[in-house]
């Protein structure tokens, strides 16, 4: 796999003065991969508090050109992209319907921090909060997210300004709303049987599978039983991280609104069916329709582990969560954490500076990895040389096929970096992998056996299978073996005088981790 560093966009009609760019940073992908969300992070040089700037692009990546600037769609005919900051963004859907959510402020105004809305590349709303209240004010948002089918839009806030008058918001401290783009109805998530709690919440993300729709979430408080959230009982040890746990609200909805009251369900639980504790919350939380998936450092989600380090973790339905496992690698020594998951939950992205993956270099590389068929590769890398700098972090594609991510190496491709920590996107893989079969014997005598290597140009991970070899003259025992070699004993017809043996492997038997037949 190569990559390819994505250009810088131009950030004159956005400063005052001289713009100096700091990053670049990959925000989302349409559902088609075709559009790009990019952050830029640049100082103004006019601006004397020396204060970092936002502005968010959309990036077309078939023609590799910035198509809009959603500063200048947030400002108007009648207004300055130069007054506004875009700190961060949120996209669904493909080809030209798409919805894009930001959250801005305004340079001259920095207490109005508002969420707006661009539908189908126009500016549709530019205070989606203050039309779902029906009211001017405008809460502080600390966290938001958009759902897959850009229904719905979480937010995560301390503001009591969002609660309706018969149950409002008295705990000072972060709570999730949930806001209906369809019906405008606001919910609160985090609600538990017509009570507040009093601990933070702090939002994942919302995913909808066109019936109901799931918010992900940490904290430190029991949105389940004590009983089971042992964790958050009174009396329990608050040591830092011992309480934090994953949960999923889900509830039922139609074409018009949310249809009854949500549920709660504990991502986070050991074998004994108690609440783990040591999930990081500042770290990926996402639900798919193939699991919710996060990263945790407990030592009792999963069986002999030993690393002492933060794992990635999947919760599917009310299975006991399963830690990530990279093929071939039993567990990874120093872990790795969660950046994100396709839609299907089938492709994960993550981040690990360990030796089975980084080698001697102990710097944070990517990983894509194919929970289907069972490979995994890094993917921050040129070639046969990993990035001589960490990945800071980055974004998969919803269907799994293309990653963006930010790094400050300089190793990757030919062009100088565009800012010091620049952006870079996987080049699509249609390459079909190859095998080349070898005999460590060109002859055999009655009794003897020759082990037969199939080196692959790709790994097929768990693709490649006994049933795609043809033999003739013989058997052939298991395969076995990871990545890119596999080997077999191979034992000729007994009682044959002459004759040849042949084993072969039929084209489309094996796939690469991109998915491609083999050849």
């Amino acid at each position: 796999m190569t990559v390819r560093q994505i250009d810088a966009p131009d950030l004159t009609h956005l400063a005052t003065g001289g713009a100096s760019l700091q990053l670049l940073e990959a925000l989302g992908f349409s559902d088609d991969a075709q559009t790009l969300l990019v952050r830029a992070t640049w100082l103004d040089d006019a601006d004397t508090t020396n204060a970092l700037h936002y502005g968010v692009w959309s990036y077309d990546m078939l023609t590799q050109h910035y198509t809009a600037c959603l500063n200048t769609l947030l400002a108007g005919a009648g207004g300055s992209a130069s007054d506004i900051d875009v700190s961060s963004a949120a996209i669904a859907g493909s080809g030209s319907e798409v919805k894009i959510v930001t959250q801005s402020v305004s340079r001259s105004q920095p207490d109005d921090i508002r969420l707006g809305l661009i539908a189908n590349g126009l500016l549709d709303d530019s205070n989606l909060v203050a039309t779902a209240l029906a009211q001017t004010v405008q809460p502080s948002i600390e966290r938001f997210a958009l759902s897959n089918d850009g229904r719905f839009v979480a937010v995560q806030t301390s503001s009591s300004a969002l609660a309706p008058e018969n149950a409002p918001d008295t705990n000072d401290t972060s709570d999730i709303y949930l806001i209906d783009l369809v019906s405008t109805g606001i919910r609160r998530v985090s609600y538990l049987g017509g009570s507040e709690v009093n601990q933070p919440v702090y939002l994942g993300n919302v995913f909808s599978d066109g019936s109901t729709v799931e918010v992900s979430f940490t904290t430190d408080a029991a949105f389940v039983s004590t009983k089971t959230d042992q964790n958050s009982a009174p009396g329990a040890t608050t040591t830092p991280g011992t309480q934090t746990d994953a949960y999923l609200w889900s509830n039922a909805f139609d074409a018009s609104a949310l249809v009854g009251s949500g549920s709660f369900r504990l991502l986070s639980f050991s074998a004994d069916g108690h609440a783990s504790g040591y999930v990081e919350s500042e770290s990926v939380l996402q639900a798919t329709s193939g699991g919710a998936f996060f990263s945790s450092s407990a030592s009792n989600l999963a069986s002999n582990d030993t690393n002492a380090a933060i794992d990635p973790f999947v919760a599917i339905l009310s299975q006991y969560p399963g830690r990530i496992a990279l093929n071939g690698i039993s567990e990874l020594a120093q872990g790795a954490t969660m950046l994100g998951a396709s839609s299907s939950g089938r492709y994960l992205a993550l981040l690990s500076a360990s030796p089975e993956v980084a080698g001697s270099s102990e710097i944070q590389q990517l990983v894509l990895t194919d929970r289907q068929i069972g490979s995994w590769q890094v993917v921050s890398r040129n070639g046969n040389l990993l990035a001589n700098d960490m990945v800071l972090g980055g974004v998969l594609s919803p269907d799994g096929a293309v990653l963006a991510f930010t790094t400050a190496a300089d190793n990757l491709d030919s062009t100088p970096l565009n800012a010091p920590y620049g952006l870079f996107v996987n080049v699509a893989d249609t390459l079909a992998p190859t095998v080349t079969i070898t005999s460590s014997a060109s002859s055999l005598k009655g009794g003897e056996t020759s082990t037969i290597t199939f080196t692959f140009s790709e790994d097929p991970g768990l693709s490649f299978v006994n049933a795609d070899i043809t033999t003739t003259g013989g058997t052939l025992g298991s395969v076995s073996g990871t990545g890119l070699v596999r080997t077999a004993i191979f034992t000729p017809t007994a009682n044959l005088a002459t004759g040849n043996a042949s084993i072969t492997i039929a084209a489309g038997n094996y796939t690469d981790p991109a998915g491609n037949t083999g050849s």
